[in-house]
C-alpha cells in the first residue's frame, strides 16, 4: 500500500501533456523519470518530445525511460476496416493513426475511400484533445470526424 503522505496525487486542470506540466510547476533542477513508449516503425508523435522539452522549459530534468512498444504490425491490421460492417473506428493515439493509414496505403487503399460496402461514411473518433490534434491534417471529406474535446 502507497503511504499517502509522501504522495501528492495530481489532477491537471486540461488534460493533456502540457496540462501535466502545468500542474507538475517549476522543477527546481530535480529529475523526472517518464515513462514513455518507443515508437518502432513509425514517427513519433511530436507530443512525446513536445513534453521533454514542456518540462525542461520548466525547470525539470527528464529522464526518458522506453518502457512500452509502439510499432506498426503491418497492413493485415486494415483488412478489418477494409471487410466492411465497421460503423465506428476510435484512435486513442496518433501512433494509431499513422499506423492505419500507413496500412491503408500499403494495400493500395486511399483513406478517402475509407467506407464499407454499403458505402456508407465512417465514424472516426479521437479520444482527447492532443489525438484529436493528430488526426485532423489526416482527415478526409468523406469521414465523419468526432473530434471531441474537454
Amino acid at each position: 500500500m502507497i503511504d499517502q503522505e509522501n504522495f501528492k496525487v495530481l489532477n491537471p486542470t486540461t488534460p493533456t501533456p502540457s496540462g501535466l506540466v502545468d500542474a507538475l510547476g517549476e522543477g527546481k533542477g530535480s529529475r523526472i523519470f517518464c515513462l514513455l513508449p518507443l515508437v518502432v516503425n513509425l514517427e513519433e508523435p511530436p507530443v512525446v518530445p513536445e513534453f521533454l522539452g514542456d518540462l525542461t522549459t520548466r525547470g525539470w530534468s527528464p529522464v526518458r525511460v522506453n518502457t512500452y512498444i509502439t510499432r506498426w504490425m503491418g497492413a493485415e491490421c486494415a483488412k478489418g476496416l477494409l471487410s466492411g460492417g465497421i460503423d465506428a473506428l476510435v484512435f486513442t493515439s496518433s501512433a494509431e493513426i499513422e499506423g492505419h493509414m500507413t496500412s491503408l496505403n500499403s494495400l493500395g487503399e486511399e483513406s478517402s475511400k475509407w467506407r464499407d460496402e454499403k458505402h456508407r461514411t465512417f465514424l472516426v473518433a479521437a479520444h482527447g484533445p492532443v489525438t484529436a490534434h493528430g488526426a485532423s491534417p489526416r482527415r478526409s471529406s468523406t469521414i465523419l470526424w468526432i473530434i471531441p474535446f474537454p
